[in-house]
């Protein structure tokens, strides 16, 4: 997803869609556009923001899917004529990596800057959700919602307002102030 925040964005974040739709395409996907959560209860939440991601430079990325043109059509011409016994890719030099032709996992990132790339979890149990416990001390099985505080779920106080807004339970406790809980993501 794409950080379409004025902010930076860091694991653990809650996000929400940005109301602006017109996401970028990698290769043949939309990638969706994203910002902190900031509102109680927002029924746009998509998730927890996990790892940050970096996309090469465009002269890359079109090397990189030219080379992979290539590969596929030499695989395709080498299987036509299979007397052949010569590999017509033994003799490419300065062959681009996956890692420097795609979308990848950026280690070394601790953030995703405005319009940098991250992974978002939206299903299944993550280790640190971004959490607010001053609008109620938060319970391991608790439901959790997006907060007003930018980027925090907090406990889920009426189920009715939070239909639609619902991140997932808690898996550990947050008695008071802001920290951070594992949790079972499961948008509903």
């Amino acid at each position: 997803m794409q950080n379409a925040d004025s902010v930076n964005m860091e694991p653990g974040d809650v996000v929400v869609i940005a109301e602006d739709s017109s996401a970028p395409v990698l290769g043949k996907i939309p990638v969706p556009r994203i910002k902190l959560a900031a509102n109680a209860n927002d029924t746009a939440v998509v998730g927890v923001v996990d790892q940050i991601m970096y996309v090469p430079d465009e002269a890359t990325r079109n090397a990189y899917e030219a080379q992979q043109q290539a590969d596929h059509d030499a695989a395709i011409r080498s299987q036509n004529n299979m007397e052949s016994k010569h590999d017509p890719m033994a003799n490419i030099q300065n062959r681009i990596s996956d890692e420097e032709g795609t979308l990848h996992h950026d280690p070394n990132a601790a953030s995703a800057r405005p319009e940098g790339y991250c992974s978002v979890v939206t299903l299944g149990a993550y280790k640190a959700v971004k959490a607010d416990a001053s609008f109620g001390a938060i319970r391991a099985g608790d439901l959790l919602t997006t907060s007003s505080h930018a980027g925090y779920a907090m406990r889920v106080s009426d189920k009715a307002a939070a239909s639609g807004a619902i991140i997932g339970k808690a898996l550990s406790s947050l008695d008071k102030g802001i920290g951070t809980v594992p949790v079972m993501v499961t948008l509903k």
